[in-house]
């Protein structure tokens, strides 16, 4: 009994030493990094500033997300600022702290720019929706590098250009200030200045906001008064959806049109076409101003598109009135439109006349035959015209008023 006694004894003092040797071992950097902080705040003012007159404070932007508001078309941005300075005091050597370069201590307990970042359209407004919120610790390096960062919210209206919807453009400028958050008499003489390199917005973490691409940006700094640092931002509606439904539509009632000009003019069907195709325009109109924004007054450039395409679909059916009229026409051989047809179809150009009409033989004399072959051709030489002018129109429609996707462009 006294045997087992003293084995378990033995057993428990073993483990006991075992577990204090680990955690000696493994609590060596904490103890290192809690004598390093004490001994960087021993005799640290957090009040003073680190230089007697100007300190560079060095800035750095990270995009987090964006959103549209579209209600109210307010465009709304989340920010991360980090700022970056340096501070001889908080310097250490890493040999003397276990080889530790680096750590981190609560803001409240070092001097920080006693400022924050606030967009001037929002200066004046009672109803403000920004907020600034610290981070409760920062980081040093034994160099005397600190670096303590703001998290932003800020709102702000956008100019659209709805030109070329549904690939319409938000250009949305951010005028941030840094404003003395906190009054401390001791820095009266204490000058901040911000440095910016463009270079220090980051957009690889950036989450897009429903809807909408960032398609450009820029950045600059001015240090005229203050220091003011401006962002631009251009935003493009993401529009796959809208292609389905407008673009696609669109188009394929512009081919509707050009197709019925091949029909034969004396058949019903193309008359029939062109009015199903005039239908199916004015009611892509309706659909479009389901869509449109509204607080826009821009014009589209795809309702232009279709407002044209109806007038050349109305040209369509007026083209088919005037040819059934023109077959019904009685020409002499002598007629100035029998020399025009020989000096169209005896040349190169009868290649360029499509459709070309036959005449349907209904038991009818040979003169009646003749005026009415006459009277074909010139039908078929008229069409053929139109349906070059016809299609030379689409083109440069399409090329001045179809919307057309930008890419990024940094």
């Amino acid at each position: 009994m006294i045997t087992m006694l003293v084995i378990i004894l033995t057993l428990v003092s073993l483990i006991d030493v075992t577990i204090n040797s680990a955690i000696d071992n493994r609590s060596t950097d904490i103890k290192a990094e809690q004598r390093l902080r004490s001994d960087l705040l021993k005799d640290y003012i957090s009040y003073k500033p680190p230089s007697a007159d100007t300190t560079t404070v060095q800035i750095k932007f990270i995009l987090k997300h964006f959103s549209f508001n579209e209600e109210d078309d307010n465009f709304e941005m989340s920010t991360w600022v980090f700022l970056e300075w340096q501070d001889s005091r908080l310097a250490w050597k890493p040999e003397d702290y276990s080889n530790i370069d680096e750590t981190k201590i609560r803001s409240m307990f070092i001097w920080r720019p006693s400022c924050s970042f606030k967009n001037v359209d929002q200066l004046n407004d009672d109803a403000n929706t920004e907020w600034v919120k610290p981070s409760a610790v920062c980081k040093l390096m034994s160099e005397g590098n600190v670096t303590c960062a703001l998290q932003l919210y800020h709102q702000t209206n956008c100019e659209a250009k709805l030109n070329n919807w549904p690939y319409d453009t938000k250009n949305c400028t951010f005028i941030f200030i840094a404003r003395r958050s906190v009054p401390i008499h001791s820095e009266q003489h204490h000058r901040v200045k911000f440095s910016f390199p463009p270079e220090k917005t980051a957009l690889n973490s950036l989450t897009y906001g429903p809807g909408w691409d960032l398609i450009d940006y820029n950045s600059s700094i001015t240090q005229i008064n203050g220091t003011s640092i401006q962002f631009n931002f251009v935003f493009q509606r993401q529009a796959l959806g809208f292609v389905t439904i407008v673009i696609i539509p669109s188009l394929a009632t512009a081919a509707f049109t050009l197709c019925s000009v091949f029909l034969d003019f004396r058949c019903y069907i193309r008359i029939v076409m062109i009015s199903f195709s005039l239908l199916i325009h004015f009611s892509l109109l309706e659909i479009m101003s389901v869509f449109l924004p509204f607080h826009e007054v821009a014009t589209p450039f795809i309702l232009l598109f279709n407002c044209a395409s109806i007038i050349v679909t109305t040209c369509v059916i007026l083209l088919t009135v005037t040819l059934n009229m023109l077959l019904r026409m009685q020409i002499t051989s002598a007629s100035k439109i029998v020399s025009f047809n020989e000096s169209v179809l005896g040349t190169s150009l009868k290649y360029f006349i499509v459709p070309k009409w036959k005449v349907i033989s209904t038991g009818e004399t040979e003169y009646s035959i003749n005026n009415a072959e006459i009277r074909i051709n010139l039908a078929s030489i008229v069409n053929s015209l139109f349906l070059y002018v016809f299609l030379v129109v689409y083109l440069i429609l399409y090329c001045v008023l179809m919307p057309q996707p930008e890419g990024f462009k940094q």
